[in-house]
């Protein structure tokens, strides 16, 4: 059993390797909404320097936070899938696609 965490473990560590020199905006946050990690590219599109580690996703996406919040309950309620619209600063429209993701602990 600990020998296959370890590996899903060095599995993950492998991926957000590829992750950060994607040009994939990702974002990966906890169940309180605060951002556990953001992608290089993520920081690139929003034009900031500041690490996104540890921001909340309704303080980045200000006026779509009723909406966030809302998908972010749906996606933990349901453990589905879903995406959404929401529009940075009244100037850049994303389409954001939220799903579960599950640690060791789930």
């Amino acid at each position: 059993m600990y020998m296959v965490r370890k590996e899903l473990l060095d599995s993950i560590k492998d991926q957000y390797k590829n992750i950060k020199s994607s040009s994939l905006l990702v974002l990966l946050k906890d169940l309180d909404g605060n951002i556990l990690y953001g992608s290089d590219s993520f920081a690139a599109f929003l034009n900031t320097k500041e690490p996104l580690k540890e921001q909340k996703t309704t303080e980045i996406f200000e006026d779509e936070a009723e909406k966030i919040n809302e998908t972010d309950r749906y996606v933990i309620e349901n453990q589905q899938a879903i995406t959404i619209d929401v529009c940075h600063q009244r100037k850049k429209w994303l389409k954001l696609d939220k799903m579960p993701y599950y640690n060791a602990d789930e």
